[in-house]
């Protein structure tokens, strides 16, 4: 049997700490390429369940970020889509 978890993107910096995001130069060059926050990571680093055989992830840069701290935190490579 297959299960499917859907996990969504942990707090973005443009919604906690909107003024440092909008004064960076990230956020010049392209506003919509919002990173995670600092609580952000941390509400990813608490992920705990099953260890997934592949992920599928937006190819918005939080949501690689996101899914790169999963992987790092329960310790698997994978190569998602």
């Amino acid at each position: 049997m297959s299960i499917i978890c859907l996990v969504r993107h942990g707090d973005r910096l443009d919604t906690n700490n909107s003024e440092d995001w909008q004064n960076s130069s990230r956020y010049k060059e392209n506003k919509h390429d919002t990173p995670l926050s600092e609580l952000g990571s941390a509400e990813i680093l608490k992920h705990k369940g099953h260890i997934p055989e592949l992920d599928y992830t937006s190819p918005m840069p939080h949501c690689i970020q996101n899914a790169f701290l999963i992987e790092s935190t329960l310790g698997i490579n994978l190569h998602g889509v």
